[in-house]
């Protein structure tokens, strides 16, 4: 979780420990785990520089039915899919460790590598050859290939 925190840092991205997914408007966003971390870290890195301060980063309480602040709900189902899949890729990157992120794969239900999330992540800048080789080896083991 050390490095999770010190990429955290890096970004500028407020969080505290605690359990997700609270949120304290003083400390930011909860997170007690490298996943979890990743996850908000890479929810803190594609979105909008003004949804990036909000409560959930303005897409809602994941529990509640909330609208999303001043965004579609397709936009922040996009936004959503890009914080899953960087957040698997950065989780790999602080844990260099395959099968974790292979099992945060499935929990988040990717089985496919998905070519316009990947786009909208090279747009933003937040995707590399290195996260794309990390990806395709996760969904890899994700269908039961051995590492």
């Amino acid at each position: 979780m050390a490095k999770a925190a010190a990429l955290a840092a890096q970004h500028g991205f407020k969080w505290f420990d605690g359990d997700w997914p609270s949120f304290d408007p003083r400390e930011g966003h909860a997170a007690d785990c490298c996943e979890d971390l990743c996850h908000e870290l890479a929810h803190f890195l594609v979105s909008p520089k003004r949804l990036r301060d909000l409560p959930y980063f303005g897409l809602g309480h994941p529990a509640s039915p909330m609208a999303p602040h001043g965004i579609s709900s397709q936009r922040a189902s996009q936004l959503e899919e890009e914080a899953s899949v960087l957040g698997i890729a950065l989780q790999f990157e602080c844990e260099g460790d395959y099968k974790a992120a292979s099992d945060v794969a499935r929990h988040h239900d990717w089985s496919e590598y998905d070519a316009v999330v990947v786009g909208r992540l090279e747009r933003k800048g937040q995707w590399s050859p290195q996260r794309d080789q990390v990806w395709r080896e996760v969904l890899r083991l994700r269908k039961g290939g051995k590492s």
